[in-house]
């Protein structure tokens, strides 16, 4: 090889090693501007990612619980209690009367004439007075028709009426019954009925 080929290979040589220096710059330069990816979160073969509920900080209410409801005792003092009469002041079965009248003086008034019932041996505040009218077309109403207040085993009430409509009846005649406790010889105490004499007679204008 002659001097001219040597000075051509070398002037090659010298153009190749600084275009391979000039690439390698370019190159480092580019991967120094790069910013690598984030590699991809690996996850287990067949399984779905669940998403994570929100959490709420305001407090729920609760549902109240329907709590038992309280009995309630009604508590009545004694001296309003109604109570059966001793047996021993009871000297026979129950009797009762009637006597005097009412006269009206119009629709809403009317006076007693010692219109009252009568009676005797009665031994329990809840027994019962029934009335029973003549002609009985509805309009009159007549009390009492329990001993709850009266004096007992022996005493007597004034009668009370009222008219709830307008009648045509001009006198009515009123007779009563009342019941009673009659005690059995094995002590069963049974009720009975007893009629009570006489009548009242309620008078129309």
């Amino acid at each position: 090889m002659n001097l001219y080929s040597k000075i051509i290979i070398g002037i090659a040589l010298a153009i190749v090693g600084v275009v391979i220096i000039y690439q390698s710059s370019i190159f480092r330069d580019q991967l120094a501007g790069t910013t690598p990816s984030p590699s991809p979160t690996k996850t287990a073969p067949f399984e779905t990612p669940t998403a994570t509920p929100s959490l709420n900080k305001t407090s729920l209410p609760k549902t109240p619980t329907a709590s038992p409801r309280p009995s309630v005792t009604r508590i009545i003092p004694d001296f309003f209690m109604p109570t059966e009469v001793p047996r021993r002041l009871i000297t026979g079965p129950a009797t009762c009367s009637l006597r005097g009248k009412v006269e009206y003086v119009s629709d809403n008034i009317y006076k007693t004439l010692d219109a009252k019932i009568s009676y005797q041996n009665v031994d329990d505040p809840n027994r019962f007075i029934y009335w029973k009218v003549e002609p009985d077309d509805g309009a009159l109403t007549i009390g009492p028709n329990v001993f709850f207040e009266a004096k007992l085993p022996d005493g007597e009430k004034e009668i009370g009426v009222s008219l709830s409509k307008t009648t045509a009846v001009k006198i009515y005649n009123l007779t009563a019954y009342i019941t009673y406790g009659f005690q059995k010889s094995s002590g069963e105490i049974e009720v009975r009925n007893a009629d009570c004499a006489g009548k009242i007679t309620v008078t129309i204008p």
